[in-house]
């Protein structure tokens, strides 16, 4: 079950890789890694005890004396958002919610964070 969970982790990440480097090359999409004011970018994928991933789960990164940046999975279960600059990685919390489901596992290594949720 681990196993199948981190090659679906796996896909997932260089999957949402090849779309962000085809983005940034086209000029589109409203991330900018250049912006001064951009912290480290936060990232990860939810996917249920199974390893299928899960859209529209709503993540949130909350951090000490920072308004909350709320931001929901995609159809892939990927998500991607940041703090300002002064923002310490590991001064920041994630936590994954959806209807219907609880959080099982949350594995975080640096910036990124991945979420196992199951039906409640």
């Amino acid at each position: 079950m681990i196993r199948s969970f981190r090659i679906v982790a796996t896909a997932a990440i260089l999957a949402m890789a090849m779309i962000w480097s085809g983005t940034a090359r086209s000029g589109e999409g409203e991330y900018d890694a250049s912006s001064e004011n951009h912290g480290p970018v936060f990232f990860g994928i939810a996917a249920d005890a199974r390893g299928k991933v899960m859209a529209d789960v709503r993540v949130t990164l909350t951090a000490k004396d920072q308004e909350p940046v709320v931001l929901k999975t995609t159809v892939l279960g990927l998500y991607r958002g940041h703090f300002k600059a002064e923002v310490r990685p590991e001064d920041v919390q994630v936590t994954c919610q959806k209807d219907g489901y609880r959080t099982t596992r949350v594995i975080r290594r640096g910036i990124q964070t991945n979420c196992t949720l199951e039906a409640h």
